[in-house]
């Protein structure tokens, strides 16, 4: 059965009726860091029919950030739900926020791992090349780095620079999620 849109305001009154399982499908900082009462976390990476919980009689509902993680999943589960209605929240928990309804966690307003590991990949590029164009050009080889640790990431699914971000000291509260 093909999924569908549902607005936030609609998702509430589904999750006061208890008529709903809400799957959170972001990255575990993410959620930590905010989420809608009673979800589910489930990273994407990690969404499948096993993976999620008991849902006799109910909608599953899917939600990310924006909206797009969710339509990811949502045509990930599709094929493997039969009879179960599958739902994709319109705009993610940002559109659930601006139509001024409750998210729980520690709602800090900070990057996430994967933006942080983006931000020093860039930099770290950024200066290779600054190096090799005023100092040496053999310098360049240190942008090699990153790029074979994007290589990693792509065919692994896992970033081992965001693994390493989460034993900073700014980070601590995400560290504990894993």
């Amino acid at each position: 059965m093909p999924y569908k849109s549902v607005p936030p305001e609609t998702l509430k009154q589904w999750l006061d009726q208890d008529e709903v399982i809400l799957i959170d499908v972001r990255d575990p900082s993410e959620y930590a860091s905010g989420h809608i009462m009673d979800a589910v976390s489930i990273p994407l990476s990690q969404v499948c029919i096993t993976a999620l919980p008991e849902y006799p009689n109910k909608k599953i509902v899917i939600n990310c950030q924006r909206g797009m993680r969710g339509l990811a999943a949502c045509q990930k589960l599709e094929t493997e739900l039969d009879k179960n209605t599958l739902y994709n929240l319109e705009g993610g928990i940002s559109a659930w926020v601006e139509a001024g309804l409750p998210i729980t966690g520690q709602q800090l307003p900070r990057m996430s791992l994967i933006q942080q590991a983006q931000l020093t990949i860039g930099i770290w590029t950024l200066i290779s090349v600054t190096l090799a164009l005023t100092v040496n050009p053999t310098l360049a080889l240190l942008a090699t780095i990153p790029g074979i640790g994007l290589i990693y990431a792509g065919l692994s699914g896992t970033c081992g620079l965001t693994y390493l971000m989460a034993l900073m000291p700014w980070n601590k509260s995400y560290s504990q999620l894993d």
